[in-house]
């Protein structure tokens, strides 16, 4: 996913590396971020639901710079951007091929699809929304790459953007990003 702002900055970068540690993850976010705005800014965390600044989504104070992280032995997954709220995930291929997944992450009127790729993308969307995983799944309705429809807390679902990633043959990932109300689909 691309885009470009003034002065052809781009409004997203994506980035991913292989992960041997934990802080691996986080590097990679901070070198990234660095990269997009041309200066090393702080990067927090908040929890969502406890208020908690030792854990939760990643977070950098400066108006309209927006941060993600995603994990998957062996990969670290990151994104900044100053289009909107961004998300991101990353899962091993086949890790949500389970019996019992459609029951818990699949909306009643979508297609049966590769499960890891539905899982990444309903992930990363709703990493976007700052809810996360408090959003039940299941009320997300993707189809052919757009949300059809989803919790009603939510933006307007004409508002997201989302598309996979090419990552390695082991790995599916996806990126979502919320456009701020009134701008230009895209």
């Amino acid at each position: 996913m691309t885009g470009t702002g003034s002065a052809e900055r781009p409004l997203l970068r994506v980035g991913w590396r292989p992960a041997t540690e934990p802080s691996a993850a986080d590097r990679l976010l901070a070198d990234l971020v660095t990269w997009h705005v041309g200066t090393t800014l702080p990067i927090g965390r908040r929890c969502g639901r406890c208020g908690s600044t030792s854990h939760g989504q990643p977070f950098v104070e400066r108006d309209r710079v927006h941060v993600s992280l995603g994990r998957a032995p062996g990969l670290a997954l990151a994104a900044v951007s100053t289009a909107g709220p961004v998300g991101v995930d990353v899962e091993r291929v086949g890790v949500a091929a389970f019996p019992g997944f459609d029951d818990v992450a699949v909306h009643p009127q979508e297609a049966r699809r590769d499960p890891t790729q539905t899982w990444v993308r309903k992930e990363a969307l709703l990493k976007a929304t700052g809810w996360g995983l408090a959003v039940d799944p299941r009320t997300v309705w993707i189809d052919d790459g757009r949300v059809v429809s989803w919790d009603s807390r939510l933006p307007d679902p004409g508002r997201c953007r989302l598309e996979d990633l090419p990552l390695t043959a082991a790995y599916v990932g996806a990126v979502a990003v919320i456009r701020p109300e009134g701008a230009r689909a895209g």
